[in-house]
């Protein structure tokens, strides 16, 4: 039960690290790690597998308490969602079986101390890193990090408050923000004029306004990166149909930060190994008419679907019970 996840970033990717000035400018820097490749060390973005792990925890969870529709504790909210800290020791073989006879989130996901998921999966590494080489140090990077530039705006009205980020803003941006600046303050001059002259109150004019030029890393759009995904023990056909639930919710999920700005979208292939040879379970490609409802098919075999099927079942028959995982630990 090992699948191949294949991702291809559609719009812009960020998983940040942290954040720092660089050249005077904030800029979110995302994660990234070294490798050693034909004799040299360079550094190259990945996605984290723990997140996009900790992303169909939720999604899953979500889905089965849809479906059951009762409200869970805030203790068993964060145990069946997240879970549940480290509140919670390790706990005897009989508690933990029952634990995992009852619920497969907690059993294949883990929850605290307590009981050890199932599922593991890998980082999402590029499959072809793209190096490149700083002429002046001779350090090594990747191609695949870019960085993006936003502003936030607030009520600088100067011009020359632009000045500051003369080395980072082109002429033509400048002018560009002068004469729309210039436009504004006219218009705002003429309405508190009328106001002035007819007593009546007019609809306020919107300031043009610069508080800050930031930057945020990226992985760069077209960038094929891929997880693997792997089991510390067997799992039930409940829990393999879960799983394999959780990878098509998967396909419609945005990845990182910064997705009010689109970043993140994704199209994937799951694939197999069947018979000695590549098997793709279920896909999704870009929709073209809306990049976040991906056109999603899956190629689930016989006994994938009795999988799914079987939790779905489970589903139907789960109640609040099953998930009051707290009842049960000490």
């Amino acid at each position: 039960m090992n699948y191949k996840i294949v991702g291809t970033t559609v719009t812009e990717l960020c998983q940040s690290e942290g954040s720092n000035t660089v050249n005077g400018v904030p800029t979110l820097s995302i994660m990234k790690k070294e490798c050693i490749e034909d004799g040299k060390i360079g550094r190259y973005p990945y996605y984290s597998g723990n997140s996009f792990r900790g992303i169909m925890h939720r999604e899953i969870a979500n889905y089965v308490m849809k479906r059951i529709g009762e409200r869970l504790s805030p203790a068993d909210y964060h145990l069946n969602y997240a879970g549940g800290g480290s509140n919670y020791q390790t706990q005897t073989l009989d508690v933990v079986a029952k634990i995992r006879e009852l619920n497969p989130i907690v059993s294949v996901f883990g929850t605290s101390l307590a009981v050890e998921g199932k599922l593991m999966i890998s980082n999402l590494e590029p499959v072809n890193k793209f190096w490149r080489e700083n002429q002046e140090t001779g350090a090594r990077y990747s191609g695949l990090r870019d960085s993006l530039m936003y502003i936030k705006k607030d009520d600088i009205l100067d011009g020359g408050a632009l000045d500051k980020y003369s080395a980072i803003v082109s002429d033509d941006d400048k002018d560009d923000y002068i004469s729309r600046n210039s436009d504004v303050q006219e218009a705002r001059a003429i309405a508190r004029e009328k106001v002035k002259n007819t007593g009546s109150e007019t609809e306020k004019i919107q300031k043009e306004s610069v508080k800050s030029y930031n930057k945020a890393e990226c992985i760069i759009i077209g960038a094929t990166l891929v997880s693997y995904v792997g089991k510390k023990s067997d799992f039930t056909q409940i829990e393999k149909g879960m799983l394999l639930k959780g990878l098509e919710l998967m396909m419609s999920q945005q990845l990182g930060g910064i997705k009010n700005k689109g970043y993140g979208v994704m199209s994937y292939s799951v694939v197999t190994e069947d018979a000695g040879s590549a098997r793709e379970v279920m896909s999704s490609s870009k929709n073209e008419l809306d990049i976040y409802k991906p056109i999603i098919s899956l190629q689930l075999s016989s006994e994938e679907r009795e999988c799914v099927a079987a939790f779905e079942q489970w589903i139907d028959t789960a109640t609040i019970a099953n998930m009051k995982v707290s009842d049960y630990l000490k």
